[in-house]
């Protein structure tokens, strides 16, 4: 189940018995578990009823007790239990809790868990979708599967968080807004709430209201710095980095940002004079569409030796600054230097 069938599915007071989240949004699950507790749980006897288990730790018996006690003063209870490890994708045998006996076990329990409880496994790291327990849970119970948002996702996210502020955004706003941000809902929602503070008691975001309240996400920056090298605009290209070296971001972020960057430059800018279409690329590099039009549109700006000399000088710098041999400020403006004049190398 995809998660948003999982929200849908709580608004219509529809639940399961048992629940299986696993996925890489870990806001967007935290948020579905939040949910699920209010929808559950009496709030005067919250607290009475809601067990949180550390299945990495948990043996099979601590689970199934947990389960088998009563609520108290409520119809139900709420057992949580987080990063079971006959669910991980890195499951290690010779352990008290990790024989495949012991997954026996609860898988079969689990088919008969008392109606007063709800049973939540909760995954952070990677799953493993091939034990026994996982297959169980996939024919009884409501597996939610909470993958990264795509980008149209992202924009209703944002749109709808405002519609609870009482706030609308224009067009032009939401694009910047995600353009500055980036993808990350921790970081999004931090931004949603400094942008309804700052638009205070107009109904309306703009993008003025955007450009002075969001600081730009590190994938924007990278974006600007290798804009402003590409047209040879040294000055700005050295801002740029000075300004995300003063919010924090170190050479050890940016470094392998910038050269990210160059390579999906190189490759989209080869698989287009290939003639692949945009969308073949995208799937092809497994990035969104709108991010090969700008990748291509940059790549316009530079050959494809310039790019290959680029991506050889961003790892020349990666091993002198890991040795001790150069500073990384001090190389990574030689290296904006050696990619604007693109002469022979600083490095």
């Amino acid at each position: 189940m995809h998660y948003m069938e999982f929200f849908k599915s709580i608004e219509e007071n529809r639940f399961a018995d048992i629940y299986l989240f696993y996925g890489e949004e870990e806001y967007v699950k935290e948020e579905a578990l939040s949910q699920l507790v209010d929808a559950l749980l009496d709030s005067q006897f919250k607290d009475l009823n809601y067990q949180t288990i550390d299945g990495s730790e948990a043996g099979v018996d601590e689970i199934i007790n947990a389960c088998e006690t009563l609520p108290f003063m409520a119809e139900r209870r709420l057992v949580i239990v987080k990063d079971n490890m006959f669910l991980t994708n890195k499951r290690q045998g010779g352990n008290n809790y990790g024989d495949i006996e012991s997954e026996k076990k609860l898988s079969e329990y689990i088919e008969n868990i008392p109606s007063t409880t709800n049973l939540i496994f909760y995954m952070r790291d990677g799953i493993g979708s091939r034990g026994i327990l996982y297959r169980k849970l996939e024919k009884i119970g409501c597996v939610v599967n909470f993958c990264k948002l795509k980008d149209k996702e992202v924009r209703q996210w944002i749109t709808k968080e405002l519609a609870a502020h009482g706030k609308t955004i224009t067009r032009a706003a939401l694009d910047e807004f995600v353009g500055l941000a980036g993808t990350n809902l921790d970081d999004i929602d931090n931004e949603i709430s400094k942008l309804v503070a700052f638009a205070h008691d107009e109904d309306v975001i703009t993008q003025e209201h955007v450009l002075n309240t969001i600081i730009p996400a590190l994938e924007h920056s990278i974006f600007q710095l290798v804009e402003a090298i590409g047209n040879k605009h040294i000055d700005s290209a050295l801002k740029i980095l000075d300004e995300m070296l003063d919010r924090g971001e170190t050479f050890y972020s940016i470094l392998p940002m910038i050269g990210r960057q160059i390579r999906l430059i190189y490759l989209c800018k080869s698989y287009s004079q290939r003639r692949y279409s945009k969308s073949q690329i995208a799937a092809t590099l497994k990035i969104h569409p709108y991010g090969v039009e700008k990748y291509i549109s940059q790549g316009q700006n530079f050959s494809e030796e310039e790019l290959e000399k680029a991506f050889s000088d961003c790892l020349k710098l990666d091993h002198s600054i890991k040795q001790g041999k150069i500073d990384g400020k001090l190389g990574l403006e030689m290296l904006i230097l050696s990619m604007c004049v693109m002469q022979k190398s600083f490095l």
